[in-house]
């Protein structure tokens, strides 16, 4: 397994390093910049669903920096049977790029689904997942 993408330079990103590698991720092809990493502040329910109640999303780095693949990046994804990403990866300007692969892409909570940003993703993926512990049964609103 491994993981690429753009990371901060502060405590968090290092600990998100570590982690990955004492798991026996490789992170090699991780990216870093100066400023903030991703953060996401997450809870449990009653019912032992997480729930997202916040994040640094608009001044972490891969908010404020877009990550452009490399013919290298591409050459080496093309080594790999699928590729994984979501929501948070603000991977989206990529996406032509990457769908000549099977996409799984995660699209967390429904606070970003707009048709638009739906037209946007979803022609270039293979697996969608969706969660939505909060919506009804009923209709749908996109």
């Amino acid at each position: 397994m491994l993981t690429s993408g753009l990371r901060g330079d502060d405590a968090a990103a290092d600990h998100v390093l570590s982690c990955l590698r004492a798991e026996g991720i490789d992170a090699s092809r991780v990216r870093r910049a100066y400023g903030p990493n991703g953060e996401a502040v997450v809870t449990v329910n009653e019912e032992g669903d997480r729930i997202f109640v916040g994040t640094n999303r608009g001044v972490r780095v891969t908010s404020l920096l877009k990550l452009q693949l490399t013919q290298d990046d591409l050459d080496y994804i093309n080594g790999y049977d699928l590729i994984h990403t979501s929501v948070n990866s603000d991977l989206e300007h990529e996406s032509p790029r990457l769908a000549h692969k099977p996409v799984s892409f995660d699209f967390s909570t429904p606070k970003r689904w707009t048709q638009a940003y739906l037209e946007q993703v979803c022609p270039y993926l293979t697996y969608a997942f969706f969660s939505g512990s909060e919506l009804s049964a009923g209709k749908s609103t996109i």
